[in-house]
């Protein structure tokens, strides 16, 4: 395990980073017990041809992804929002609360070192795809791999709001 938190590969200070996850319908959650946080935007566009060359291009569909890493701690406080958040709404089957459909965002806020600037990327809209989690003996916190799908990712530039698509 790394001994440093990782932002998008690179470490990073925990000091420099605000990271919160906001739910519509529950709790927001500081999310302090975090391993890593990744993002990703794809455009895939089609192609049109003449006489079997490349003359343009469509304007394609974005697909956006995400993952991050909680340690158990911080794993339960987003659990528990996700809870209160399906509660309120209702996504309650068999007795049991259905996390899985509940949106929430991720916010990120950092200042890169040597840099002045704050980033900062909006992860909205996101539900839980794949979540697992395993305990292991050791010194090493557990940890739970969390893969998210969100429906769009924003960065802030200067009060812009930037997407890929």
């Amino acid at each position: 395990m790394d001994d440093y938190a990782t932002l998008q590969g690179d470490a990073v200070s925990w000091a420099d980073i605000s990271l919160s996850i906001v739910t519509a319908d529950g709790p927001s959650v500081l999310a302090m017990d975090i391993a890593d946080l990744s993002w990703n935007s794809t455009r895939s566009r089609g192609t049109q041809l003449r006489s079997g060359r490349k003359y343009a291009r469509t304007r394609g569909a974005t697909d956006h992804t995400a993952s991050m890493t909680l340690y158990h701690s911080g794993w339960v406080a987003l659990r528990r929002a996700l809870v209160e958040a399906a509660q309120a709404r209702g996504l309650i089957t068999g007795g049991m609360v259905m996390i899985g459909d509940v949106h929430f965002d991720v916010v990120a806020k950092w200042t890169p070192l040597g840099s002045d600037d704050i980033n900062i990327v909006e992860i909205r809209k996101c539900v839980i795809d794949d979540l697992g989690e395993f305990l292991a003996e050791g010194d090493d916190p557990d940890q739970v791999p969390i893969t998210l799908n969100p429906m769009q990712i924003v960065m802030i530039d200067n009060g812009v709001e930037v997407a890929l698509g």
